[in-house]
């Protein structure tokens, strides 16, 4: 279970990604760097997500947060991969709308 700090981080994150400019004002959070989502998105291994730049940002606002070891980084790769694919408007929680399947057009 996450803490209320890693939630907050986690919302955050996943929030600068995928949310539009005015969403994001809305919330005063700023934007990510173009194309992080879709990097993130198309890493086709733990390994790959944790090169990403996306995930990077992550991780180190975690550690801003919290001490975790190295040992952690994985779980986190796992965890960041799968929210990448939950759309803004999920109506769920987190957990069954990241283990839903992508509907294929």
């Amino acid at each position: 279970m996450l803490s209320n700090t890693e939630e907050k981080v986690l919302r955050g994150w996943w929030q600068s990604l995928v949310l539009s400019d005015a969403e994001l004002k809305e919330k005063h959070l700023l934007s990510a760097p173009s194309g992080h989502k879709a990097k993130l998105k198309r890493a086709e291994s733990v390994d790959a997500v944790l090169m990403q730049d996306a995930f990077c940002t992550l991780w180190l606002s975690l550690q801003e947060q919290e001490n975790y070891s190295a040992n952690d980084m994985e779980c986190w790769a796992v965890i960041a991969a799968s929210l990448i694919h939950v759309s803004p408007g999920y109506q769920d929680g987190i957990a069954i709308a990241a283990g839903k399947k992508i509907k294929k057009k």
